[in-house]
């Protein structure tokens, strides 16, 4: 491989890191911001609905599930800071 095509290389990944950056910002935003403002709005607007949403042992398993995601990925995050390379997402 030459010096040309080794520097192709590493610009090209540079590149596709910054890009994964980007794309894990938008999912940030999408997923977790999006729905945090609109459930704060709700609280607001009606919160007796919302505390009988909460409230609901049908819908536990769904709670449970998306703590245990949200937890995970937050795990993962902080055990991957100290790593070389790109932090997010894999």
């Amino acid at each position: 491989m030459t010096d040309r095509e080794l520097d192709g290389l590493i610009t090209l990944g540079e590149i596709n890191s910054r890009r994964q950056e980007h794309f894990f910002r938008s999912l940030v935003l999408a997923y977790i911001t999006v729905p945090l403002t609109v459930g704060a709005i709700w609280a607001q607007l009606a919160p007796d609905n919302l505390i009988s949403l909460v409230r609901n042992p049908e819908l536990a398993p769904v709670w449970g599930g998306t703590i245990a995601g949200l937890a995970t990925a937050v795990a993962i995050r902080l055990l991957r800071t100290g790593e070389q390379g790109p932090s997010w997402p894999c």
